[in-house]
């Protein structure tokens, strides 16, 4: 070999532990270990043009009243805001996932998971 018994330069297999488990990860691998924050996933229905702003838990699930018009976002936006009081996190820390034009959204709260946060806006 013209390696004398060593790896060729730039190969990947000196990194790998016994077994072909890997001892290193890339930012995109889910490795148990790189996952640093925990995210909840929590689905509301934004009603726009309401009198007042209110986040209330019921039967039909959570019901996000904003008085923002859904025009250009602003609805969602007021919402993602109402929400992140209600359970008492920085605004910064809840994303819209899905439904940016529908009624019907799906926010991810960073730090808080879903029966978590269920459970702070029920005891609102």
């Amino acid at each position: 070999m013209i390696f004398s018994g060593a790896l060729p330069p730039g190969s990947h297999r000196s990194r790998l532990a016994p077994g072909g488990i890997p001892r290193y990860s890339f930012p995109s691998s889910p490795v148990r270990g790189m996952l640093h924050v925990e995210m909840g996933a929590v689905t509301v229905r934004v009603l726009p043009r309401s009198g007042r702003t209110s986040v209330q838990a019921g039967a039909r699930g959570i019901e996000v009243r904003v008085r923002a018009a859904p025009e250009g976002g602003r609805a969602t936006e007021e919402a993602r805001r109402a929400l992140a009081e209600a359970l008492g996190v920085p605004a910064s820390r809840v994303r819209l996932r899905t439904g940016a034009r529908s009624r019907t959204k799906v926010f991810e709260v960073e730090g808080l998971d879903g029966a978590e946060a269920e459970m702070r806006l029920r005891a609102t």
